[in-house]
């Protein structure tokens, strides 16, 4: 055995080897350490570009795309913090003449644009206008792909492009196996905290409202028959995109005690044709979620409840400020 070591040729396979193993657990090693690492770098990654168009996502599923238009390259279920879905994500790519383009869409459980933007576009002409484009269908529904305002004419070819990707989409979310949502029987339902023992609600035909923002009143009972609350549809309108000559309507309704405390709200994202963007009707919830517990008096004539208020917040408050002045004439 000595004097087979004694031969270069063996021994210098034999350094190889050792050297050979130790850099293999030297590295196998660092890769059991930075592994977890870039794994959690790719999820964060992804969780940003998905929170881009669907605000609050926590934590997401990748769904199978099998069966799906080839542009499909993700589809994603996002889910928020407390495990409740979100909405679902799209990621869908294609080609033209003029180059390529990479999309990501969001919609939620009826069919609704969340949020849409491009994670890549390469074309080659009035890239903004396309851009602009794609924004348009955020707030429409995926079935029906009509845009929300007049497209940017000039880049015919990548609007053609951007129409068969969304189309792409539609064929893909209409896979999904996604539950029928339990509703209650009554949805002013969901404005009333459950000690309060809301059942059934009726319109006040005797209603007359002193402003036109007002639409309608219904009032809430309890199982007993004993009025709990009064349930007032609110309706406005008003430029959501400065320069856009054409405004936007939302409807809200609000559920007020019998003192006048704001008991809660509804602001259907069908009835809400107004700003697009789903950061800003995120932002515009939550206004109206701080204000529950409220008296509604406190808001009569005050246009100034929180800095930064966009467009939709001003109509918003326009209703509010309309139904505080109903309730305490």
């Amino acid at each position: 055995m000595k004097k087979l070591f004694e031969k270069d040729i063996v021994r210098f396979t034999f350094v190889l080897t050792v050297v050979s193993l130790a850099c293999g657990l030297v590295i196998g090693g660092v890769n059991a350490i930075t592994a977890p690492i870039i794994a959690q770098n790719q999820l964060t990654a992804k969780l940003e570009a998905y929170e881009s168009v669907l605000p609050g996502i926590q934590d997401f599923t990748e769904l199978d795309t099998a069966g799906d238009p080839e542009s499909i390259q993700d589809k994603i279920e996002g889910k928020d913090a407390d495990d409740a879905v979100l909405g679902y994500i799209f990621v869908a790519s294609g080609n033209n003449k003029y180059g390529s383009m990479t999309m990501v869409v969001s919609v939620d459980a009826t069919g609704l644009i969340l949020g849409a933007t491009f994670s890549a576009i390469e074309q080659t002409y009035q890239v903004d206008s396309t851009r602009n484009n794609l924004a348009l269908f955020i707030g429409t529904n995926i079935m029906d792909l009509s845009p929300m305002g007049d497209i940017e004419t000039g880049a015919t070819g990548s609007f053609h492009t951007l129409e068969d990707l969304l189309a792409d989409i539609k064929a893909s979310f209409e896979t999904l196996d996604i539950p029928e949502p339990e509703l209650p029987e009554d949805p002013y339902e969901v404005m009333f905290d459950e000690s309060l023992g809301f059942a059934y609600s009726e319109e006040d035909t005797t209603f007359s409202p002193s402003s036109e923002l007002i639409v309608s009143k219904s009032i809430a009972y309890d199982g007993d028959d004993n009025v709990i609350g009064s349930v007032y549809k609110l309706v406005g309108s008003g430029i959501y995109n400065d320069g856009s000559p054409t405004p936007g309507e939302l409807a809200l309704y609000v559920a007020l005690s019998e003192e006048g405390t704001i008991l809660g709200y509804m602001m259907p994202k069908d009835e809400y044709h107004h700003t697009l963007q789903t950061n800003h009707y995120l932002k515009n919830e939550a206004f109206l979620d701080s204000i529950i517990g409220d008296p509604i008096s406190a808001l009569d004539g005050n246009t100034d409840v929180i800095s930064g208020a966009t467009n939709t917040y001003n109509v918003i408050i326009s209703l509010l400020n309309a139904l505080a002045v109903e309730v305490t004439a």
